[in-house]
């Protein structure tokens, strides 16, 4: 998808110029010094808000302002695919802008991304929406939050135990993971009308201590981005980042970390217990501190979670994490997308 370049000065809006071809590298250079340099015109990127609504992030990459369609096919839940044509008009060079498609009936949560394609009256080119949902499931009986874990066991876990989890991917060549019994997590979500709640089991069998700061030793991290909107890296106004630790006496040390400045919401009710080389984690966080996200069914989120270990030094060795995007750089884009469901 692009338009020639015309004219002697080129300039570009923030999307590389890119190739695809299956020539040689010979053949390649003799055909990019007699083409034609070409830029793309339009940049989309789809997210899901809800079971029925899906934002796109329309990016002008021209001079000029564009308008065009939106083409693709939706699969629902409980009936036929359905085709749907969205309109844009005008949009503004350099600008994200938004175009909303609201559905009649729940979209199935299918992983294969839906395919479509953006035209214009000169161009037309691919785009993608990931609809691969994990459901964070409806609690009917409120958990008791006192680090004794027994009651989510009933419920499906997120396991956590390869190196496909673990960061940076020299902790084992290092010889600082090695195996489960090292780091390895076991989790739960679910929610009810007041609070999200976040249950997990981490094997680590050096638990290391510390008081007042909660990253001092062993810890856990969970992020959201309430709104499923992430397109890049670095966290939002409405992403939100909580550190949760078992400190000397069993004291239980947590913070709100994002936004800045760090904070430590009275509201949050956490505990947690060690023994037998694992440490439980119960916590429960209101809704009322994760606006814009709220307790609806079919509300989508992105969401990651991640224990870090201090075994061999006074800071944090090695990770394990769902997704990267919370140690080592902060990218709620490449978190994984939850729906509230029953």
């Amino acid at each position: 998808m692009g338009n020639p370049v015309g004219g002697k000065n080129l300039l570009l809006s923030g999307t590389p110029i890119f190739f695809e071809t299956e020539k040689s590298r010979a053949d390649l250079e003799k055909q990019l010094l007699s083409g034609k340099l070409m830029i793309r015109e339009l940049s989309v990127e789809g997210r899901l808000q809800d079971a029925r609504t899906i934002r796109f992030y329309l990016k002008n990459q021209l001079r000029r302002n564009i308008s065009g369609t939106l083409e693709l096919t939706v699969p629902l839940k409980g009936s036929r695919p359905k085709h749907f044509s969205v309109p844009f008009a005008e949009l503004r060079p350099g600008i994200i802008e938004t175009v909303v498609l609201r559905l009649d009936n729940d979209i199935a949560p299918t992983s294969p991304p839906i395919e479509g394609i953006a035209k214009t009256a000169t161009s037309s080119g691919k785009f993608s929406v990931p609809v691969e949902l994990i459901v964070c499931p409806y609690i009917a009986e409120r958990p008791k939050i006192d680090g004794d874990i027994s009651e989510w066991m009933k419920h499906p876990a997120l396991t956590l135990e390869t190196i496909d989890f673990l960061s940076p991917p020299d902790a084992v060549s290092h010889g600082m993971w090695t195996g489960n019994a090292d780091l390895s997590i076991k989790a739960w979500l679910g929610w009810d009308s007041e609070y999200f709640y976040f249950a997990a089991r981490v094997s680590d069998d050096i638990h290391v201590r510390k008081e007042g700061n909660v990253f001092a030793g062993d810890c856990l991290q969970i992020a959201f981005d309430t709104r499923n909107d992430a397109l890049a890296r670095g966290y939002g106004r409405d992403d939100f980042e909580f550190g949760f630790a078992l400190g000397k006496e069993n004291k239980p040390l947590y913070s709100r970390t994002w936004p800045l400045p760090p904070a430590v919401p009275e509201t949050i009710l956490f505990s947690a217990r060690r023994g037998n080389g694992v440490t439980d984690y119960e916590i429960a966080i209101p809704f009322k501190l994760l606006k814009p996200l709220g307790p609806v069914e079919g509300k989508v989120f992105g969401f990651n979670f991640v224990a870090l270990d201090a075994d061999l030094s006074a800071s944090t060795d090695y990770w394990m994490g769902y997704t990267y995007g919370i140690c080592g750089g902060k990218d709620p884009s490449v978190f994984k997308k939850f729906i509230l469901g029953r």
